[in-house]
């Protein structure tokens, strides 16, 4: 076992900003330009690609600038809430985060008179600013939880549009910013359609790894390989595995190489495969990679095992069957390589996005990469298609 997969590679959670696998993309720019310039970001995309790490990154970098960060996770306010419980947890969290939890908590209790929302938008207003020099972000990640409140809260959006607003006629405005993060376009979170938040703003995209971006990973594979010695012997040595003896590529490159032949630069997913191939120190070609995806991914209980897989299932079948069948017709035109457009405005669309199974690439659908190709295939569709 190659002991440095122990710790460099992370397939489970958000990676710490000093993790030696954290890669780093445009949108890491993207975002902090944004949040420096105190523009309100937005960042929507599918489950484990990376919005949580790249928040922390982020962070990480704007408090190094001597900005005040706050991170509320909407999971740990919860959803069987009122929204009395549920704008005092928000109220709670981003005064612990910024050490004026005594000052938030007496505000709350003395402004009974207000609404929720109201209590919360003026503790912001009348306790964090005045306390704190300088420029504050607040992330808020996990935004699609308020699908799950019992109460509707298209208000919190208002009330993140009307701040912004604001900024036109006080300046002091400027010095709060958002960042949201969503596993759901935030049009498909608001109900009043009056509410234009999604024009606002930067939106970020996430996109997968390049294989130059990615190629920090390949640290994580280090072994020594000795290459056959003759050149009969390297003959057979490719034949029989696709060798990764090449004089030109470290052994290392070729691994992640294949790697990324199947995981085309999905961020969880080729952590996954990467630390399987570290770890076992007999995988020395790609025929060897092949063999470790086949078990992790495309085996008969891969579906069943893998978390991505299930998340990626589960949001291609929650629906009804009318809804169901319109997105998997969708996805089969993609999956068959047939030219189909990024709509935005057609629910349907946005749904199979939000799914993570495919990518826009030049303004058009493409199945995201090749483990998602033959785990979601013509059967599987022909199995789950309603009727």
């Amino acid at each position: 076992m190659n002991t440095v997969s122990n710790y460099f590679y992370v397939t489970g959670g958000c990676l710490h900003p000093d993790a030696p696998s954290y890669i780093e993309r445009q949108a890491d720019r993207e975002l902090y330009d944004g949040l420096i310039k105190s523009e309100f970001c937005h960042i929507i995309t599918a489950r484990q690609r990376g919005k949580s790490s790249i928040m922390v990154h982020t962070a990480r970098r704007l408090r190094d600038k001597g900005i005040h960060v706050v991170a509320l996770d909407l999971c740990a306010i919860g959803w069987n809430v009122t929204p009395d419980q549920w704008y005092e947890g928000l109220s709670f969290f981003v005064g612990d985060q910024l050490r004026l939890d005594d000052e938030c908590e007496e505000f709350w209790q003395s402004k009974k008179q207000l609404q929720p929302l109201q209590r919360f938008m003026t503790c912001l207003r009348e306790v964090i600013m005045p306390r704190l020099p300088g420029s504050v972000v607040i992330f808020i990640e996990n935004l699609e939880m308020v699908l799950s409140l019992p109460f509707c809260a298209d208000e919190f959006f208002s009330a993140i549009h009307e701040w912004y607003n604001h900024r036109t006629v006080d300046s002091e405005f400027n010095r709060l910013t958002f960042c949201l993060l969503s596993e759901v376009m935030v049009r498909d979170l608001i109900r009043d359609t009056s509410i234009t938040l999604f024009d606002t703003g930067r939106r970020i995209d996430l996109d997968d790894f390049t294989p130059d971006q990615a190629a920090p990973l390949a640290n994580g594979l280090r072994r020594e390989v000795q290459p056959p010695a003759g050149f009969f012997e390297q003959v057979l040595h490719w034949i029989s595995g696709y060798s990764i003896f090449d004089p030109s590529a470290a052994p290392e490159v070729r691994l992640l190489k294949r790697i990324l032949h199947w995981t085309n630069g999905h961020p969880y997913l080729t952590q996954i495969l990467c630390r399987a191939v570290a770890q076992d120190s007999s995988v020395s070609t790609c025929r060897d990679v092949d063999r470790l995806c086949k078990d992790l991914f495309l085996s008969n209980r891969a579906e069943d095992r893998q978390d991505n897989l299930i998340f990626v299932r589960s949001r291609l079948l929650p629906y009804g069957r009318e809804k169901t069948a319109d997105l998997l017709r969708l996805y089969e035109s993609v999956w068959r390589g047939k030219s189909v457009h990024d709509d935005e405005a057609n629910p349907v669309v946005r749904l199979l996005r939000m799914s993570g199974v495919v990518r826009v690439v030049a303004g058009r659908l493409q199945v995201r990469n090749r483990i998602y190709q033959r785990v979601f295939n013509s059967a599987w569709m022909r199995t789950n298609l309603p009727g």
